[in-house]
């Protein structure tokens, strides 16, 4: 057994209630073995699985058996959103780690007062925000805007209104284990598990399962890979980069955009799918990209690379389907 030891009561009956609301949807879970509310941890079965994602770093390459296990998560999270779907009441954490990224200390912490090199320039974060970005010849948000949207979107009293499913929360690769030959497979972390919005809860998984070159770049050497130059003019960030997601990344971010988020919004159809969901999923995937470490500690090729997917980020369904149009049939 091994155990987990939470922060506050709050976490701890976070983990619990989430795991028992759960298993009324999802199979593949780790049960609770023991739990004490007074020394706030929960047990769990030893297991000698890994997470997904240090198995998709060390193979880096595609192959059958993470196809299939990507298509049996999939299927999994898909038929647990469609069997939970509900406009019952909002309740859940995941804001912790988007919503309240946003607008409690740590964006001012990460960016308040950083100062960057942009081409032979030196700029502060604060001034960059408000800088018109133009990426490989296409024009995008100034920062400045996408997190003002992504204020609105992720704001709880916003979302409270919208279409919920019972989701993971922080269902990313990291917290996905699987055996060796990834015939099999568990999640774990229930903390942020919670009748919330799919599109919040799809995030994670999409950005840092599919992205892990870019916001992993300072462990596995990403900089070897791609070329990336910045420089501002007037009020204009230009960057060009030749950086492209590897087969497998894409394989993963197209089964969770195709097989989970559009597969669910053809299920409810236009009259119930939310009217703001890709601006809801944009300011998720944004959070995810620009607040879940600090892009300013980067070396600098990679700190651009990360600044790049920042703000492609603010308009993200946009950027899949351009990419996905650019792929040969």
């Amino acid at each position: 057994y091994y155990y987990k030891r939470l922060e506050s009561i709050t976490s701890f009956n976070n983990e619990l209630n989430g795991y028992f609301q759960l298993c009324k949807f999802y199979t593949h879970l780790q049960t609770p073995q023991y739990w004490s509310k007074k020394e706030k941890i929960v047990s769990y079965k030893w297991s000698d699985y890994q997470p997904l994602a240090a198995r998709l770093i060390s193979r880096s390459i595609m192959d059958n058996s993470t196809v299939k296990l990507e298509q049996k998560r999939t299927t999994e999270i898909i038929n647990a959103y469609l069997s939970s779907v509900n406009n019952d009441k909002y309740s859940t954490s995941i804001d912790d780690i988007f919503y309240q990224r946003l607008v409690g200390e740590r964006l001012k912490n990460f960016y308040g007062k950083a100062i960057v090199k942009i081409g032979n320039k030196k700029i502060t974060m604060t001034d960059l925000y408000k800088l018109k970005p133009v990426i490989n010849s296409q024009e995008y948000k100034p920062l400045e805007q996408t997190i003002i949207n992504a204020m609105h979107s992720l704001n709880p009293l916003h979302l409270k209104d919208g279409i919920k499913i019972f989701g993971l929360g922080d269902g990313h690769a990291g917290n996905l284990m699987t055996n060796n030959g990834l015939t099999d497979y568990f999640f774990i972390d229930y903390e942020y598990a919670g009748n919330h919005s799919p599109y919040v809860d799809m995030a994670k998984p999409i950005y840092l399962d599919s992205f892990w070159r870019v916001w992993l770049g300072d462990q596995i050497k990403t900089k070897e890979n791609f070329k990336i130059q910045a420089k501002t003019i007037d009020d204009k960030l230009i960057i060009d980069h030749n950086f492209q997601l590897s087969k497998i990344e894409f394989t993963i971010l197209k089964s969770k955009m195709e097989g989970i988020i559009f597969e669910f919004n053809k299920h409810l159809g236009k009259n119930r799918v939310d009217s703001d969901w890709e601006d809801i999923l944009n300011s998720a995937i944004f959070c995810c990209a620009f607040l879940t470490k600090n892009i300013t500690r980067f070396e600098e090729n990679l700190f651009l690379l990360n600044l790049t997917y920042a703000i492609i980020s603010g308009s993200f369904v946009e950027y899949y389907k351009n990419i996905l149009r650019a792929v040969p049939k």
